[in-house]
């Protein structure tokens, strides 16, 4: 099983919905109201830096991987300047 944790603007979400349904991705976390720096500037939700960030964790088996990645590429391709961010990383269920 793999996690993939994807931290992207609130901007684009609606076509992150979009890529969501469209892979049937059926099980997903999201943490709203993400605040930070990073590559894409800085995300603190206030009257300076007023943009916010949404993190999502999904866990999958590895053959799911590839097509959600790719899509994300595509996404990140149509949206160059804007934060999107996707982390792979080994998962194991305990409970």
């Amino acid at each position: 099983m793999k996690r993939i944790d994807i931290i992207c603007n609130n901007s684009i979400f609606e076509d992150v919905q979009e890529i969501l349904l469209e892979l049937q991705v059926k099980a997903y976390t999201k943490i709203e109201n993400v605040h930070g720096v990073g590559t894409e500037g800085q995300k603190w939700g206030d009257a300076v830096w007023p943009q916010e960030n949404f993190i999502l964790t999904i866990y999958c088996p590895i053959d799911e991987v590839s097509k959600i990645v790719d899509n994300f590429r595509d996404l990140k391709t149509r949206f160059p300047t804007e934060g999107l961010k996707l982390f792979l990383s080994d998962a194991e269920m305990l409970l």
